[in-house]
């Protein structure tokens, strides 16, 4: 866990674009992330389920989980999803990369 507020984006789980208006001002459509997983997140490459855990498109290549430390299903224990669940839904189903 990034401790440093310096370090993290400000990410739109439903992208901006998507968005109607209030979205995009809705403070629980986002999450902070570091850049890396920010990006990962953005190109569906990762998203998380509503148990907290992360869940990995199979686009990314083993190699590439192993130097990033990505391990599906892992439990984000301080991942804020309250108030979160129905943009997290959205992310899940329009964004994330499932098929490999």
């Amino acid at each position: 866990m990034v401790s440093d507020d310096r370090l993290l984006i400000a990410s739109h789980i439903k992208p901006w674009k998507d968005s109607s208006d209030v979205e995009r001002i809705d403070s629980k459509n986002g999450l902070l992330l570091t850049p890396t997983y920010d990006k990962l997140f953005d190109l569906g490459l990762i998203t998380f389920d509503n148990d907290k855990r992360m869940l990995v498109s199979p686009f990314l290549s083993r190699m590439t989980c192993s130097k990033l430390s990505l391990v599906d299903k892992r439990v984000i224990t301080h991942l804020p999803l309250e108030g979160r669940k129905t943009y997290m839904e959205y992310h899940r189903d329009v964004k994330f990369n499932r098929a490999g």
